[in-house]
Formats: C-alpha cells, structure tokens, sequence
C-alpha cells in the first residue's frame, strides 16, 4: 500500500463511520496503518535466518501478540514480520499438537521452553 492508497483508506474510513466514538475509529485507522506498515518492509532483515537466543524469545513473548509488536519486533531484531508472528504461533501451540506436527524441531522446543519460563500456559 502506498502513500497515496494509505490517505484514501484513512479519510474514506473517517467519512464512513462518523457515527463512531473514538475508540472504534483508532482500532480502525489503527487497522490501516499497520497494513500500509506490514506492506512496508524498509526496515532491515539482515538477521533473517540467524539463531534467536532465548533473551530475545524471552522479550518477545513478555508482550501480547499483537500486530504492533510483530511489527515492533521485526524492527528491533532485524527479522522478517512472519519469523515473529511464528514464534507467537509456535508458544500458543499446546505440546500435544507440537508432538504431532514438530516433535524434533529444536527452534519450536526453544520457544515452548522459554515460553513455560515466562507464563504462557497451553
């Protein structure tokens, strides 16, 4: 999404929901922003790829997972959106469907064992 597609979104969604109280109109101006910043990868991913020690995962996974701090988090280690979204996905996978889907997967028990350490409970 461009400059120009980012504008029009924000002001057609101002002028189509007038009737909504602030909240509703930041969640949605909030919504197009982190597309137009989702579509805009400018920010560095020289560390894709690479090895995450646990003090990353272990900030990561203290903050909720949410769109702002996937995006948040890409910035600061240097990584790709989805690597974030991922680990995210991986920590709210119950052990269960880890032992079906990745039972020998070394990056999935780092994050399901830094994950415990921090208080995610699946």
């Amino acid at each position: 999404m461009e400059a120009n597609e980012l504008r029009a979104t924000l002001i057609s969604a101002l002028e189509e929901h007038k009737e909504l109280g602030p909240s509703e109109l930041r969640r949605i101006l909030n919504s197009a922003l982190y597309s137009f910043e989702e579509a805009e990868t400018d920010w560095s991913v020289e560390n894709k790829g690479e090895s995450w020690t646990d003090d990353e995962l272990r900030l990561i996974l203290s903050d909720a997972p949410t769109r702002a701090n996937c995006l948040k988090y890409a910035r600061v280690f240097k990584r790709g959106l989805g690597s974030i979204e991922q680990i995210y996905r991986w920590a709210g996978t119950s052990l269960k469907d880890v032992g079906k889907k990745r039972p020998e997967d070394k990056f999935v028990k780092q994050i399901k064992s830094v994950a415990k350490e921090v208080g995610w409970v699946i």
